[in-house]
């Protein structure tokens, strides 16, 4: 099941790779998890409008699925997106012909196979009649009638043109047709959604890049286009500039107006995040990701967002304190999210009092596991002898407050402890006791550290202090 989804995960950001098509063919026919990812996929590209790869998925889990009323389900959504959208009739006719078969009482079948053959018989004349309506036809009305001509030579002449021989210059002279009459409608009416997704698919065919990168910001840009619409727009010029022109820059911008339009949108993070991690931008990706959290995410999206927030501080930008707490908001989801315990397995080691309040409650939420039951008695062994060396020395400092072996030695113990404001509040108290300004600004230093690790950024106070002993600390 890794191998499939592998290749569904390729072919998200690479629909025209061949080898991931048929690498799903190892799906076995009724295979719920297959069929299940093959769903998931699919719903994927129906939210980015890549309806040629919603078609392939459709109907490879037509052939799978072994029941004729889910079989049927399919067939007829692969139907209404060839027809109607992709303005693929003869396609539409092969699948309404599968679903007669799984479907042989339904009438509505054979008369939708009867339309697309008067359709293909008539076309030239179906244009003809339409034109004759477009003379004295103005506004929307006009823009209808030619996106309905073009759309009728696009599905029906353009086939049959390419079937006859020596038929080369009526077929290119058709194509110059349907984009004039494009043109035509967009001009009455620019945000006209048929005539713009006719435009798409007429320039898919040649194949020019250039042409569809142009047809898709104009979709993209023109306002009264529905929502739908322009996003898929997006997702299709991200694709392209990031796997077939190479602008990275222009797939991120690509992103970020997608975005700006659908702010929870999971895929145009992922791209943003990993083309900014080529680059190294870390502040970049973490703006990104803030940004993300306050869009009113679903739980797990949450969760996935909090997660690598966290990671890109901890481990791109070494940024302990900022990650820990978006770790510290992950374990309040989830105490047993394994990520987090690694985290603080490592941040907190020398720390036992913190790790075994993060390894209690993830007992307490669940996991029971032998190796976590051992872990934590061992840290609690290790926690009993630190707090009995630590009253040793706490009851020679109540003698002598400023014994240096003393509070070095209690330094130490509160950070194994992770007693962070016992901490600061000994260097406070040696700050205090400093008589010399080299001595102070040393510890000042110390305690601007140690507040940006346990707060999470330097006090007032302390930024005060250090300013008058030495500005260039600050610029």
């Amino acid at each position: 099941m890794n191998e499939i989804r592998d290749a569904l995960d390729t072919l998200l950001e690479r629909p025209e790779d061949e080898a991931s098509w048929k690498a799903l063919s190892a799906i076995s026919p009724g295979d719920s998890e297959g069929l299940r990812a093959l769903a998931a996929t699919r719903f994927a590209f129906a939210r980015r409008r890549e309806l040629s790869a919603v078609v392939r998925l459709l109907d490879l889990e037509a052939k799978l699925t072994e029941t004729n009323e889910v079989k049927a389900k399919l067939l007829r959504e692969s139907v209404r997106i060839l027809r109607d959208e992709l303005l693929e009739p003869a396609r539409a006719r092969d699948a309404l012909t599968e679903l007669a078969i799984v479907t042989p009482n339904e009438g509505d079948v054979q008369e939708s196979i009867e339309a697309i053959d008067a359709h293909r018989e008539r076309w030239s004349e179906i244009i003809a009649q339409g034109d004759k309506e477009i003379e004295g036809a103005s506004g929307p009305f006009k823009a209808s009638m030619l996106t309905r001509g073009a759309e009728i030579a696009f599905g029906y002449g353009l086939p049959a043109l390419a079937a006859q021989k020596r038929a080369k210059k009526k077929y290119n002279e058709l194509e110059k047709d349907i984009a004039a009459r494009i043109e035509q409608a967009l001009a009455i009416e620019p945000a006209n959604t048929r005539a713009l997704r006719l435009k798409l698919r007429l320039v898919e065919k040649t194949g020019d890049v250039k042409d569809q990168l142009l047809a898709l910001e104009q979709m993209h840009a023109t306002q009264g286009v529905a929502i739908e619409d322009r996003i898929g727009a997006l997702f299709s010029l991200m694709r392209l500039n990031r796997t077939v022109v190479g602008d990275n820059e222009a797939a991120i911008g690509n992103a970020r107006a997608l975005l700006e339009i659908a702010p929870r949108s999971r895929e145009a993070v992922n791209l943003i995040v990993k083309l900014l991690r080529e680059k190294k931008d870390f502040e970049g990706i973490a703006e990104v990701l803030e940004k993300q959290l306050k869009s009113g995410l679903d739980r797990a999206d949450e969760m996935e967002t909090l997660y690598s927030l966290a990671v890109t501080f901890w481990k791109e930008r070494g940024d302990l304190g900022r990650a820990e707490n978006y770790f510290l908001k992950l374990r309040a989801s989830d105490p047993t999210h394994k990520g987090m315990l690694a985290f603080f397995r490592d941040r907190r080691k020398d720390s036992p009092k913190k790790l075994l309040e993060i390894l209690r409650g993830a007992r307490s939420a669940g996991d029971a596991s032998e190796e976590l039951d051992r872990e934590i008695e061992v840290l609690e062994k290790k926690e009993a002898e630190v707090l009995r060396t630590m009253q040793q020395w706490q009851d020679v400092l109540a003698k002598e407050p400023t014994h240096p072996i003393a509070r070095e030695q209690l330094r130490r113990l509160y950070r194994t402890l992770g007693d962070d404001n016992a901490l600061l509040r000994l260097l406070q108290e040696d700050y205090a006791r400093a008589t010399t300004p080299i001595e102070q600004l040393k510890l000042l230093r110390e305690l601007a550290a140690m507040e940006r690790e346990f707060r999470g950024g330097t006090s007032s106070g302390t930024l005060a202090a250090m300013f008058e002993l030495s500005p260039d600390d600050l610029g």
